[in-house]
């Protein structure tokens, strides 16, 4: 049951980090990734109650994703924001702190999940991979609204943020895959 249920939400969590865009259309679209996500949430929810917390957040970014085939993607980074721009800025904020809390639930989760284990290393390395994804994203989000006022030139310090972001995500990635592997029951190995 674990093994499956973190496998699911370790596609998932790809599936939502990797972006192939053939002009508008996204090759994994992010609702995949998000109900994958959920699904696996769901089958752990009887381990934690931080996994039951977090099917609500994968159930509305699964709803909002659905807006990504409708709505393109705005660059601001490029310094010219079209009027929309303001409303997808917000928007976006705001599926970011949904993320966010995602990711804690399922971090908090792993952490009592291998505490019960007694899988002292995985429980410390979810909660020092929480701590860095939570203060490089507050980092972004923060920064966020200032890029439509400030020179481009600061925008090297947003983007160079949000590639530390990326490498705290692909260690949350990490931790869902040695999750996977580590706390797998006496049970379920047979």
């Amino acid at each position: 049951m674990r093994e499956s249920n973190y496998h699911k939400i370790f596609w998932g969590l790809i599936f939502n980090f990797v972006n192939i865009n053939i002009g508008p259309l996204d090759i994994l679209p992010n609702l995949i990734g998000f109900s994958l996500i959920l699904i696996g949430l769901d089958g752990l929810s009887s381990l934690h109650s931080s996994f039951q917390k977090g099917k609500l957040p994968a159930l509305i970014l699964s709803l909002t994703s659905i807006t990504d085939f409708f709505i393109g993607k705005v660059n601001f980074l490029n310094g010219t924001l079209p009027p929309e721009a303001f409303g997808l800025l917000i928007y976006s904020g705001f599926c970011q702190l949904l993320f966010l809390y995602l990711i804690y639930c399922l971090c908090n989760g792993i952490y009592f999940d291998a505490e019960n284990k007694k899988a002292d290393a995985l429980r410390e390395s979810s909660r020092i991979r929480w701590k860095a994804y939570l203060y490089t994203s507050a980092f972004t989000l923060f920064y966020i609204p200032f890029l439509i006022n400030l020179p481009e030139a600061w925008a090297t310090l947003y983007f160079a943020a949000v590639i530390i972001n990326m490498i705290a995500m692909l260690f949350i990635i990490g931790l869902v895959g040695t999750a996977r592997k580590e706390l797998i029951g006496e049970s379920e190995e047979e």
